[in-house]
């Protein structure tokens, strides 16, 4: 890949608040229609049939992330700093739709070599569609010029699509393989669209006879990010396997119910740290910028981590039981473990992505040396204490996770030192605690403790930001 630093392919300052704003507000919007989708899957299947269907995404999931080879994040940095020019774009798409392609296919012939099963046609529309994923290579160009509301839109529009198949599906009965083709088909829609504005944006080329080399040249910077990222999704999805592998059933399917919660909240973060992404790569050559820059998205991500805490816990168990009935159970404690690992998530994918802007993946790799631990211990907490146990499995993972992570930036002279709790951080702290004891009351009382808590903290939040000038100033234009 050879440098091409274009001019401006940064945010302006007064406009990166705007950026984020927009896909917040996409995203707040999606994330209505993806409840209402949610409610219609858990009204039209028993646990069992969504574990299937979860099962068979999340099977697709680990494979397509081992066939990325870390090719995304890598062209993102790459992108950022000035890296990569429009053959170096080209030469990984190419390159991401191969892997893809080859990896698909092995994957969907071992399925048709086994006995059919309930598993077979999920698993099949799963793996076939793996290919669709190296469109996500060309949408690196918009996340590295900091252009978000493509992403909004983008957004809405993948959640009315699947809102709009799950009904439609439903009015016939619904089966595990339609969950499958309500994730992928709008995935399909989705990346196509996306692919538009950012071809227009950096337009990738592709000359075959550079082919070889631009190629060895992101494989190689790619191959510790490969590591890490095989790693992470073995170990985030691994409590999935162990489930099925050890208790299977109703078990899958509940653990999966709550889990999309955590799926929901952490659009968050990607959003907050994709804004980030360019600045902290660009930060790294000044170690007290870099700091300032963690302590300032740290307490952000902080404060969202604990705004999806305490409106889940609250309010999540109701919403399960109001939907899927009494199948799904109480799940209050795995709604308290799963968003307590969340919050830990937040933290986490910072420090990663910190190492991983800063051209260091080696590091970042070694960090998930406490999230394999994690997904190892899965196996056995699953088979002894089910989906309780797969939670408390991820919640040990992501300690071991921020604990490595935090000793890898120390020796590099960018982890920066925690500040001082002021009243917010007292007061979301409060609020948490205040969460998580009207998790336990009934409905008539944790409903509504619920709903004023979460306004109130996000009521919180905004002032802050608006008083702190929001996000203005956390982005520099490329000079």
């Amino acid at each position: 890949m050879r440098p091409e630093a274009t001019p401006g392919t940064g945010a302006r300052p007064d406009r990166l608040g705007i950026q984020v704003g927009v896909q917040g507000g996409g995203r707040l919007a999606a994330l209505c229609l993806n409840m209402a989708t949610f409610a219609v899957i858990l009204s039209a299947l028993s646990p069992t049939e969504y574990g299937r269907a979860a099962l068979a995404v999340t099977l697709a999931y680990i494979l397509g992330t081992a066939a990325a080879f870390g090719i995304d994040p890598t062209v993102f940095r790459g992108l950022s700093v000035g890296e990569v020019d429009g053959h170096g774009l080209g030469a990984a798409f190419v390159l991401r739709l191969a892997l893809a392609s080859a990896v698909g296919l092995v994957a969907v012939g071992v399925v048709l070599a086994l006995p059919d099963s309930p598993m077979r046609t999920p698993l099949l529309v799963a793996f076939a569609a793996m290919p669709v994923g190296a469109l996500v290579t060309l949408q690196q160009v918009l996340r590295a010029r900091v252009r978000l509301v493509p992403f909004a839109i983008a957004d809405v529009a993948g959640s009315v699509i699947a809102l709009g198949l799950v009904i439609v599906f439903s009015l016939r009965g619904m089966e595990p393989v339609d969950v499958v083709l309500a994730t992928v088909l709008p995935n399909l829609v989705v990346y196509l669209g996306l692919a538009v504005p950012a071809c227009r944006a950096l337009r990738p080329r592709v000359a075959w006879r550079r082919f070889a080399g631009d190629a060895r040249a992101i494989l190689r910077r790619s191959r510790m990010i490969a590591v890490g990222d095989a790693t992470v999704v073995t170990y985030y999805r691994a409590d999935v396997v162990a489930l099925g592998a050890t208790t299977g059933g109703a078990a899958l399917g509940v653990y999966a119910a709550v889990y999309r919660f955590v799926d929901i909240a952490m659009y968050a973060q990607t959003i907050v740290i994709g804004a980030f992404f360019p600045r902290i790569a660009r930060a790294w050559s000044d170690p007290a910028a870099l700091r300032a820059t963690l302590v300032q998205v740290g307490g952000l991500l902080l404060a969202l981590a604990t705004i999806a805490f305490i409106t889940v816990v609250t309010l999540g168990p109701a919403v399960i039981e109001l939907f899927g009935g009494d199948s799904y159970g109480d799940t209050t404690v795995l709604v308290v473990i799963l968003m307590t690992v969340t919050a830990l998530m937040f933290l986490n994918r910072l420090l990663i992505q910190t190492l991983i802007a800063g051209g260091f993946g080696g590091r970042q790799a070694v960090c998930w040396v406490g999230g394999l631990t994690g997904a190892g211990l899965a196996f056995p907490l699953s088979a002894l204490y089910a989906e309780r146990g797969a939670g408390v499995a991820m919640l040990i993972g992501e300690v071991l996770v921020l604990g490595i992570a935090a000793v890898q930036l120390r020796r590099l002279g960018a982890l920066p030192r925690p500040p001082a709790p002021g009243p917010r951080a007292i007061a979301f702290a409060a609020a948490a605690v205040a969460a998580l004891v009207a998790a336990y009351l009934p409905d008539t009382a944790r409903l509504p403790a619920g709903v004023v808590l979460t306004l109130g903290t996000a009521a919180v939040l905004l002032l802050g930001l608006r008083s702190g000038g929001g996000l203005r100033g956390v982005d520099d234009p490329v000079a």
